[in-house]
């Protein structure tokens, strides 16, 4: 049996904050016709239930 690889993480990462303009940028994004919110999320590099 082999076993996967193992990352250990060292740093303790920040929560991104984000400003009022670059929320409305998403939502504008996500309003857009034809536009998913998986669509956007994997767009901007984010997962989509953090929009």
């Amino acid at each position: 049996m082999r076993l996967g690889h193992t990352e250990v993480i060292t740093l303790v990462e920040r929560r991104r904050r984000y400003s009022e303009e670059e929320r409305a940028a998403v939502l504008a994004q996500c309003d857009e016709p034809g536009a998913t919110v998986v669509g956007v999320s994997r767009h901007l590099g984010q997962v989509s239930w953090l929009l």
